[in-house]
């Protein structure tokens, strides 16, 4: 089947070629888009017809455009390599064009109006002892990240030992990521 192949690609070529948070979420992308579509269906049987309206329907589960068929491409190469299928669906799939943005599909961030409007309602609004009231810790969490660019999993591996409020710096020099178990480590 599709996902015995998958799982045989997995542990034997693609394991040892990326990081473990890469894994987690490779493993996300099969156990939620794919395996659920096609994953008990014999691998030679699977034909280039059958899989197009996955493909489609594929496209649209993440803001990167088919980066969920070119996973299972990647299987798919793999079982012809060995042989194991006459020819490659995916070789005859035609992959959805990527949707062109529009200015209100590529607005992901604040404008210096909007951010000094954030930075001052999370200021305003957090307490340390206020239960109704921003959290202090994620009004400090929000605003740092806010002016200093951070990704939220560098911040959150910051010890005291990064952070020198003498000379106003900060060293940025490990980060949390999520293992292939999901769970969060250094």
């Amino acid at each position: 089947t599709f996902k015995e192949e998958y799982l045989e690609w997995f542990e034997n070529q693609y394991r040892n070629t990326v990081k473990s948070s890469t894994l987690y979420k490779t493993k996300q992308i099969f156990d939620c888009h794919i395996l659920p579509d096609i994953g008990d269906q014999q691998l030679s049987k699977i034909t280039s017809e059958y899989l197009q309206p996955f493909v489609e329907a594929w496209s649209l589960a993440y803001k990167k455009p088919n980066i969920v068929a070119r996973y299972a491409k990647r299987v798919f190469d793999y079982a012809y390599i060995k042989k194991e299928i006459a020819t490659n669906p995916f070789d005859h799939i035609l992959l959805p064009k990527i949707r062109s943005k529009n200015a209100n599909d590529s607005h992901n961030f604040l404008s210096t109006d909007e951010l000094k409007k954030f930075v001052t309602y999370v200021r305003d609004n957090s307490s340390v002892n206020n239960p109704g009231k921003i959290e202090f810790f994620k009004a400090v969490f929000f605003i740092t990240l806010a002016y200093t660019g951070m990704r939220k999993g560098e911040l959150l591996a910051l010890t005291w030992e990064d952070v020198d409020l003498e000379n106003k710096m900060i060293d940025i020099n490990k980060t949390i990521v999520t293992n292939e178990n999901g769970k969060m480590a250094l």
